[in-house]
């Protein structure tokens, strides 16, 4: 324990350095700031706690680890620009003592929370006498998405000179490399972008030893371009990436993960752009300043005159628009010669067929690849892949891809997870909203949290599916957020930290059929008649369906407000069952191309029109106003009238054989009703999301569709999936009927 530490145990906290003067609420803080500023002398230095502007950690050089905290100060305490000025604290605190993270009060309402750099987890310097410090002002930007920040600052630059040089050089040298620029005339520029460094920490660990060096990337101010371009970025569905999981597990395939370096410096040169009918770009790069002395350095450029001599750039590097579509274009070239090919739907889904047997499925996001199939084959494409893009870092079986922690269990099921990412999300501050009226519209700067912090949570909705309908609600809120509603986000926030879930994969006996389960929540009672429809697209087995557990693998999922005007329940049930329906046809004709081999639009249309499908598919409803209309022996006008073509498209669909059933099921286990409405059990959802698993314990109708007499003649195929003789003539309806062992279910609910 250092001297300085004693001096604070013994004395029970330093004394206050100056003597604080409080100041009216209209005086500038910082005017009040470089009033109050004791000169930083030896003795004083040891009393400040030096804020980084890149990072929320803070070096309290006369605090150990073995103190969590000093107590909370008697006054306000003196601020300036870069420190933060200990008080006097009339005691200190051992950890056990410790029921939470006390408060320091600090000068212009700022709040300040300092707890164990152990409790955090790791940070960039692992030292005894790390703490971590959060505070907030009503002026100061507090982060609710908290991340070690690797980018360095200017000061770290200034200490680390030689370091940078070196690292930038390298990047030079990389453009260099993949013949990004030429040496160019600068008289003739026409589309000159400027440019900057962009400077990083790069954590590096070599077995047990870990270290960090500096990477640079020499970034062109895109924004600055004259020629209109396209931004495409290749990037596939969400519902894509689940597929590839669900295909993986179900064959015992192993999951891998391959990131390409530097990909957009590998892209389609300009002249190959043009070859293929695209425009001829000209762009002209200039180095940041002092950036030509490092270019010298170069063979090649020795004597690069940067007043009369411009870098002609050849293909896109980073930061110009249409470098994103260009990478793709050669990824895809590699891709096809080996045979590699899209799926329609999903044109980022990609495929490889071997006697029309499928050995391999790939999904692309940008430079982000994620593959499963054979191990040799695997192998051999990455191979490829490093034949052309040299580095491509590979992973396996567990992993982080595109912000999902990809986990192989023991019974060789897979679960995704964003927990690591929900750890990095923080409250947003409720000190000045706890005085408020839940209605008052929050300031600028709550408002400004709020929309970060929400982004956030609709992010997380790609695995935790309970908050889907509670993030619609606050999104709804945006433009105009109360304090409520910024509470309301806390608590939501609180909520799956306590309650974590990672969705999961297993495999599926007696595999597929694929169900659309559609649901809707109306609301009628003013003006706005607004309707939220919410819809789950999931893989069952052939069985599927019977009373009490069912075996069902989620893949994608609706919760949005219905975009149609509804004057009626019937009118937006009947709409979220059409629109489920389609996502459902995507999907199908989907895994038809991966499974029996990929084939054109045309080819994939034709199959749709006349419902030769590779799974069966059901589509699950619980209005029972639609399903009676639908299942009624002829078509009848429906109460409301403006529905009539919309009824008939669904019956159509049934009777084409693109739907082989309608069920009805009771509301009491619609799996859907957790996506559209605040006030319900949840547990159902998150059964289906964690353990595959929809338990049905009540009354089941299913309506079976007969091929029609006249297209029997007609020499048309039998509809899959259903047996004429199990439904009788006279009565078209099934009915199970089951006990209800319990209540719809205890587990914890969220008020919307």
């Amino acid at each position: 324990m250092s001297d300085k530490t004693e001096e604070v145990l013994k004395t029970r906290g330093p004394k206050p350095l100056v003597d604080v003067v409080q100041h009216a609420p209209t005086e500038s803080p910082d005017d009040h700031a470089a009033e109050t500023m004791p000169p930083a002398n030896e003795e004083s230095a040891a009393m400040f706690a030096e804020v980084d502007d890149s990072s929320y950690n803070y070096n309290f050089q006369c605090i150990t680890s073995d103190i969590a905290f000093l107590g909370t100060a008697h006054e306000p305490m003196p601020v300036s620009p870069g420190f933060i000025i200990c008080g006097e604290f009339p005691s200190v605190f051992s950890t056990d003592e410790l029921a939470k993270a006390p408060e320091l009060l600090m000068p212009h309402n700022m709040l300040a929370y300092v707890t164990l750099a152990p409790k955090l987890g790791k940070f960039k310097n692992k030292h005894d006498e790390w703490l971590s410090l959060s505070f907030t002002s009503g002026s100061d930007t507090v982060a609710v998405i908290e991340r070690t920040n690797n980018i360095l600052d200017r000061n770290e630059a200034l200490l680390n000179v030689d370091k940078c040089r070196e690292a930038m050089i390298q990047e030079l040298m990389r453009w260099v490399k993949h013949g990004a620029w030429k040496r160019g005339k600068r008289s003739g520029a026409s589309n000159v972008l400027k440019s900057k460094w962009v400077l990083k920490w790069k954590d590096i660990q070599d077995g047990q030893a870990k270290s960090r060096k500096i990477k640079v990337r020499l970034v062109a101010q895109g924004f600055l371009d004259k020629q209109t371009t396209d931004t495409f970025a290749g990037t596939s569905t969400r519902w894509g990436q689940r597929l590839l999981i669900a295909i993986a597990v179900q064959r015992k395939w192993s999951l891998w993960s391959a990131d390409i370096s530097e990909a957009f410096l590998r892209g389609l040169t300009f002249q190959e752009l043009h070859e293929e009918g695209g425009e001829l770009r000209e762009v002209q790069i200039s180095l940041p300043p002092g950036g030509e002395h490092l270019l010298r350095t170069i063979q090649g450029y020795s004597d690069f005159d940067p007043d009369n001599e411009i870098l002609v750039m050849l293909k896109p590097g980073f930061g110009l628009r249409d470098a994103p579509r260009l990478w793709l274009k050669a990824l895809k070239r590699v891709l096809t010669k080996i045979g590699v090919r899209a799926t329609q739907v999903d044109q980022q889904l990609l495929c490889m067929h071997r006697n029309n047997e499928l050995v391999l499925l790939m999904t692309i996001h940008v430079d982000d690849i994620k593959l499963c199939g054979h191990p040799d084959l695997m192998q051999s494409v990455v191979t490829q892949l490093e034949s052309h893009f040299d580095a491509v870092k590979l992973e396996k079986d567990n992993f982080v891809h595109l912000g999902l922690a990809h986990s192989l269990n023991d019974d060789g099921s897979i679960s995704i997870s964003q927990a690591h990412y929900i750890a990095e999300l923080r409250e947003i501050p409720e000190v000045q909203l706890r005085v408020m009226s839940k209605d008052d519209l929050v300031d600028e700067h709550h408002k400004y949290l709020y929309r970060s912090l929400l982004g956030g949570l609709d992010w997380v909705t790609q695995t935790r599916l309970d908050i889907a309908v509670y993030v619609g609600s606050l999104q709804r809120k945006l433009q105009q957020p109360r304090a409520l509603d910024v509470l309301n986000l806390n608590r939501l926030l609180k909520y799956i930290k306590k309650h974590p879930l990672a969705m999961r994969f297993k495999r599926i006996a007696n595999p597929w059929r694929l169900v659309a389960i559609s649901d809707l929540a109306f609301k009628g009672e003013d003006d706005d008649h607004l309707a939220i429809r919410s819809g789950l697209v999931c893989l069952v087995n052939k069985d599927f369906l019977k009373l009490g557990a069912n075996d069902i693998q989620v893949i994608a999922y609706v919760s949005k407000k219905q975009s149609r005007v509804c004057r009626s329940t019937y009118a937006a049930e009947l709409y979220s069952a059409l629109d489920v329906s389609g996502l459902l046809f995507n999907i199908s004709l989907t895994i038809c191309e991966v499974l029996e081999g990929t084939c054109s639009a045309e080819s994939l249309a034709e199959r749709y029109e006349s419902g030769n499908l590779t799974l069966e598919t059901d589509l699950v409803i619980d209005a029972a106003a639609v399903y009676d209309y639908i299942s009624h022996r002829e078509a009848r006008t429906p109460h409301d009238v403006t529905m009539t073509i919309q009824g008939l498209k669904l019956r159509e669909l049934l009777q084409t054989g693109k739907l082989q059933r309608l069920i009805w099921c009771d509301t009491r286990c619609m799996l859907a009703d957790g996506l559209n409405r605040g006030t319900i059990d949840r547990s159902a959802l998150q059964l289906a999301v964690s353990n595959g698993q929809w338990m049905i314990e009540y009354e089941v109708k299913i309506y079976p569709i007969q091929m029609p007499i006249a297209a029997q003649s007609q020499g048309q195929p039998e509809l899959k999936g259903v047996d004429p003789t199990d439904h009788p003539v006279n009565h078209p309806t099934y009915h199970y009927f089951a006990v209800a062992s319990s209540s719809h279910g205890s587990g914890e609910t969220l008020d919307e």
